[in-house]
């Protein structure tokens, strides 16, 4: 590890898996001794606890769309060029670009992560694809989080790259099945790469011959009056609610029975890393380039379906029934934590660094 000071640049740290590790990962850097500073270009909202040795600078902080792309990566270089001979970390799609644009000239180290499929960045735009391809040819390490991810990327992109997967926080809630509730849960943003539409689907197939059963959805986002109209449309008004993102997200999962991601598309879900390593018998949807099947070995340590397969997914939701076999798939979905070791994550980004 070459430098002292490192500089994380993120929109905020709003509920969201990236701002998440982020969260993790400059908490670990300060406790090691580094000279940590989150740099927030978007507004101040943090969702997650910070240890208080890390620096707050919202000198380039902006109100959404009072300032130009070009605008933005000006005032980036301006910064950057305060900052000699640090590190620079960036982890989503357009800030990576604007970063790497400012670094241009500069003699900072810029490591970029990507943390969602390559094939469906941004929406899968050919705009979003082009500006990650031209971010991690300038950048000097990229982090993926899977290998599907990486070797979707030319030779020149995989060699600067390697795969780190996400860290888990050290303090999980304890999970045990005979504990929990008749009830499902999702904890993500209400957008459309999570297709919630297609889980309340499923949950109203399930709940025609399991009325004593509930879905809760925690998060926020900007489909939630789209997902409460078609909660009405299905009548299921009493079992399915929508409830704000928590910070205790973990501490209100472990009362309940199954955990559902419902994805189009993933990189490698927080959410589903969190439940899994908990030990919640989780079904999730088996995303191409996604890390589901990285995780869970389908009918051992969890379920995977088909991506938008209503039928697949309410049939898989019939083993909550079954005490039996939750227990058995708590018990070996919990072996999974020491994947995501917090120590050990944290250690492969100081290697880089």
């Amino acid at each position: 590890m070459e430098t002292k000071e490192i500089y994380f640049i993120m929109p905020n740290l709003a509920g969201g898996g990236a701002e998440r590790v982020a969260s993790i990962l400059v908490n670990q850097f300060a406790k090691e001794g580094i000279d940590t500073t989150l740099v927030f270009v978007k507004n101040d909202i943090i969702e997650y606890k910070l240890d208080s040795r890390v620096k707050i600078d919202k000198s380039i902080m902006y109100e959404s769309g009072t300032r130009s792309p070009i605008q933005q990566i000006r005032d980036l270089r301006r910064y950057m060029k305060k900052k000699p001979q640090s590190t620079f970390i960036s982890f989503l799609t357009y800030q990576n670009f604007y970063v790497a644009l400012a670094n241009i000239g500069q003699k900072h180290k810029l490591i970029l992560s990507l943390r969602n499929a390559p094939d469906r960045i941004q929406g899968g735009g050919i705009y979003a694809k082009l500006s990650a391809l031209i971010s991690f040819t300038l950048a000097d390490c990229v982090v993926f989080q899977t290998e599907d991810a990486r070797n979707y990327y030319p030779d020149f992109i995989r060699n600067k790259g390697c795969v780190i997967l996400n860290p888990l926080q050290s303090d999980l809630p304890e999970y045990e099945v005979t504990n929990t509730k008749n009830a499902f849960i999702s904890f993500c943003r209400l957008e459309p790469q999570k297709n919630l539409s297609m889980a309340i689907k499923a949950f109203s197939k399930f709940y025609k011959n399991h009325p004593e059963y509930e879905y809760h959805i925690f998060g926020n986002g900007k489909l939630k009056e789209k997902l409460e109209q078609l909660i009405q449309e299905y009548s299921l008004n009493e079992a399915v609610k929508i409830f704000s993102f928590k910070k205790s997200i973990l501490q209100e999962a472990k009362n309940y029975r199954m955990f559902i991601l419902s994805s189009d598309y993933e990189g490698l879900s927080n959410s589903m890393i969190e439940a899994v390593s908990m030990g919640m018998p989780s079904i999730c949807t088996d995303c191409s380039i996604g890390g589901a099947k990285m995780v869970i070995r389908n009918g051992i340590n969890g379920f995977l379906v088909p991506v938008g397969d209503c039928d697949s997914m309410a049939k898989a939701m019939e083993n909550a029934l079954d005490m039996t076999c939750c227990s058995k798939i708590s018990e070996n979905a919990k072996k999974t934590a020491e994947m995501f070791s917090e120590k050990k994550i944290v250690n492969k980004w100081l290697e880089i660094i």
